[in-house]
């Protein structure tokens, strides 16, 4: 039976992740972790081949002008259920990465600039690669 917490509540095995608000223009999604949970949620020493191991989608974002967007938000959807897979924000060059554990599976993308005047989407067919 799962250990009790002091007043009688169940202990969470897994708590809520943090996410830090942090420079649009930031690469990916950083997750935080209080003082308290460090060590608990550790990566791998190594990680060997199998589906724990992040797939890519990789572009850039740019204007109709053809000039990179940098700090544009861009989410990665399932294209069989619509499921929002992940986020990640354009770098100052307008490129992204964003990271699936779908390989094999088609997927679409979603973006739009930092001040909401531009947006965007892609085909829904992007298959994504190491």
């Amino acid at each position: 039976e799962p250990a009790r917490g002091g007043q009688g509540n169940w202990i969470e095995l897994w708590p809520t992740s943090k996410m830090m608000a942090g420079d649009p223009s930031a690469s990916s999604i950083y997750f935080g972790q209080d003082a308290a949970e460090a060590g608990r949620f550790e990566a791998p020493s190594s990680i060997s081949r199998g589906s724990t191991r992040p797939w890519f989608i990789r572009g850039t974002c740019k204007d109709s002008g053809g000039n990179p967007l940098g700090g544009a938000a861009v989410q990665c959807f399932r294209t069989s259920d619509d499921l929002f897979v992940s986020q990640v924000g354009c770098d100052d060059r307008g490129q992204y990465e964003v990271p699936t554990p779908y390989p094999g599976v088609a997927h679409y993308l979603v973006a739009q600039y930092a001040s909401g005047s531009l947006a965007g989407s892609t085909v829904d067919t992007l298959i994504p690669t190491l």
